[in-house]
């Protein structure tokens, strides 16, 4: 039926594109995490920013 060399070019081939949906999968799962992160490191910097605002405001307010 096949010959040992079709068999394993078959195989390698096979691999070869396991390999690549892997690091497709991998390179989602990356571009996922990076943007969690700046979603969340952007809520931060609004929080920290309105904060200091309502700090700012009652500080003038009592003086």
């Amino acid at each position: 039926m096949f010959t040992v060399s079709q068999t394993s070019r078959a195989w390698f081939i096979d691999r070869a594109r396991q390999a690549r949906e892997e690091r497709l999968v991998q390179k989602e799962r990356e571009r996922s995490a990076v943007t969690i992160q700046a979603l969340v490191r952007s809520f931060l910097c609004r929080r920290r920013l309105h904060r200091d605002i309502r700090d700012w405001r009652s500080c003038v307010e009592a003086s």
